[in-house]
């Protein structure tokens, strides 16, 4: 029939609706991006800080095995960095891409160095000698040792800097520096001969570290 434009257009429409062999094409599901997916990771500091590779094994939802992957950590990680692995997340839905996997990085305390503003502090011990005559000693850095001058008259408590032996820093090429607190340390053990000698300096060469005011 040809009586009003409506019914022909309507005609039309469902003749353009439908696919080459005569049926109707249903669109099928939107491509849907996978969910993210977050796990902690636990370094050393020093493995944080001078970067290394680890293989780590996750799940993700319906997974009976765990997967392994390589993950390379950049030099100067810090406790609360994340770390971005592109496409290991949950897979996507109507060939959707993957989401992503997040590492959160956990840096567990050191025996040696702590990690302030920055800068490695570390705690070296010197006998009572070498504190009052002076000497030169060997402390720890990241990568191996160093060696400082102790000079004499050193306190207990006094701090020295091994300048670029310290933890990368990001965006510099320059590392910074190692604290270094002296704490002097006495014998374990002290002999009779040694009470008797410090019994004698005290006697002659006393002095008052605590003067009244």
């Amino acid at each position: 029939g040809g009586r009003g434009g409506g019914g022909f257009g309507l005609f039309e429409a469902l003749l353009g609706a439908a696919g080459p062999q005569g049926g109707f094409h249903q669109p099928g599901p939107r491509p849907m991006r996978g969910r993210d997916v977050s796990m902690q990771m636990d370094l050393g500091l020093r493995e944080a800080l001078m970067g290394t590779e680890r293989q780590i094994r996750y799940r993700l939802s319906g997974d009976r095995d765990p997967r392994t992957t390589k993950v390379k950590i950049p030099a100067g990680a810090r406790d609360g960095s994340r770390i971005k692995l592109r496409g290991k997340g949950e897979p996507g839905a109507a060939g959707g891409p993957a989401g992503d996997l997040y590492l959160d990085v956990k840096v567990a305390p050191d025996p040696v160095f702590r990690l302030e503003g920055g800068q490695l502090h570390t705690e070296v011990p010197i006998t009572l000698y070498e504190a009052a005559l002076g000497a030169t000693v060997e402390v720890p850095t990241l990568d191996g040792t160093a060696r400082i001058a102790i000079p004499r008259g050193t306190r207990g408590g006094q701090r020295f800097r091994v300048r670029g032996r310290g933890a990368p820093r990001r965006g510099r090429d320059d590392p910074g520096d190692v604290i270094v607190t002296v704490r002097i340390s006495l014998p374990e053990t002290m002999s009779d001969e040694f009470i008797q000698a410090l019994e004698r300096l005290r006697e002659e060469h006393p002095y008052d570290v605590r003067p009244t005011t």
